[in-house]
């Protein structure tokens, strides 16, 4: 089930209730000018940047072999082309900051490790249990540690 605008502001209001300060949006990451300007909104709000995440990702209801070609593409230009949106839009600003935790890739922390940027990745997948995390776990299934 997709998130909502709704899911959005309860994930905001979590964040301002332990003390920090976010800014949200509905973003589309395949347009670059789109991302440009939620950038420029957040440096304008936080005088800068500090954190990045990519966390944009999009999954088909069907499998691989039976997805329609315009699904595949969607999610490449979301999952893909969104993170390099985001990381080419940040970039600039992180690197004027001189440090940064954020979510991409080993390329990525090779190439902006001599700016002094640590660099992480997150990778949320869906998973679907018919049984119990507990049941889960003791059987060791990755991501339900």
């Amino acid at each position: 089930m997709p998130a909502t605008s709704t899911d959005l502001d309860k994930t905001a209001e979590l964040i301002e209730s332990a003390g920090c300060r976010v800014i949200t949006g509905v973003v589309d990451l395949r347009d670059l000018r789109d991302t440009e300007t939620f950038r420029n909104d957040a440096v304008t709000e936080f005088s800068g940047l500090d954190i990045v995440c990519a966390a944009a990702g999009i999954t088909s209801s069907g499998t691989v072999l039976d997805m329609p070609e315009s699904d595949w593409q969607t999610m490449l230009d979301v999952n893909l082309t969104g993170v390099w949106h985001t990381i080419c839009v940040a970039t600039p600003h992180l690197t004027a900051r001189s440090a940064a935790p954020w979510c991409w890739s080993v390329p990525l922390a090779i190439a902006l490790a001599p700016h002094k940027i640590q660099v992480n990745t997150v990778h949320p997948h869906q998973h679907r249990y018919p049984d119990d995390p507990a049941r889960a776990r003791s059987r060791n299934v990755p991501g339900l540690g």
